[in-house]
């Protein structure tokens, strides 16, 4: 049976959203030579919720992803957690990203107030950085964590904090022109049904019977 063009074109939705979901994610351009990908974002339905045991997911999110990145035991920057969410609504990924912080016990990082939640920032340079990215739809979590006697460079810290807010920006912008139009009743009907609905006069008297309309196939 035909789908009338519409399957063809979710899936081509579908697969933008999913190409700009993974972009999202850092690369080996933005990190140390040293550190090396071992687990890639691999695409699940949810991610796990705040608090909970692993398996347990997230209402509501159409994506999850997590990249781990590790490099030498006594490097500054020893491992880099890096996780995103696509949620359903804007509502939804406001409700994960406040969640999230209080799972981890952060605070409120600087932030320019004009626009936009503040990112939020847990941890120090000494025992590693947790922040948390709110933009739209999407939600992003990054966690950097040093290694053995080592503290995590503050510059490099501010640079992948910067990366991830802009690429999760692109996200969320990406994800949002790629929503489905509102519905509308036309959008269901068939061209020849509506020339027939809007162009042939009204029946009168016995003629609006029941049964009487026959439209053009």
């Amino acid at each position: 049976m035909g789908t009338g063009g519409r399957g063809k074109g979710s899936r081509s939705r579908s697969d933008r959203r999913l190409a700009a979901f993974f972009a999202s994610f850092l690369s080996t351009a933005a990190l140390p030579a040293n550190m090396t990908r071992i687990r890639a974002p691999d695409l699940t339905a949810a991610g796990p919720a705040p608090g909970a045991q692993p398996g347990s997911g997230i209402a509501g999110a159409r994506s999850y992803g997590h990249a781990i990145w590790l490099g030498p035991p006594d490097a500054r920057l020893y491992r880099v957690d890096d996780e995103r969410w696509l949620l359903a609504s804007v509502t939804l990924a406001a409700r994960l990203a406040a969640a999230l912080p209080r799972s981890l016990d952060v605070a409120p990082a600087s932030a320019d107030p004009s626009h936009r939640s503040p990112d939020l920032l847990a941890g120090g340079l000494a025992s590693g950085v947790t922040r948390v990215f709110h933009r739209g739809m999407a939600v992003a979590r990054l966690r950097l964590s040093p290694g053995e006697d080592a503290t995590l460079p503050a510059d490099l810290v501010a640079e992948l904090g910067h990366l991830v807010a802009g690429q999760l920006e692109l996200l969320a912008r990406t994800a949002d022109a790629l929503r489905p139009p509102p519905w509308h009743p036309t959008r269901w009907r068939h061209p020849h049904q509506l020339a027939w609905i809007f162009d042939r006069p009204r029946p009168r008297g016995r003629q609006a019977a029941p049964g009487a309309r026959d439209f053009p196939r």
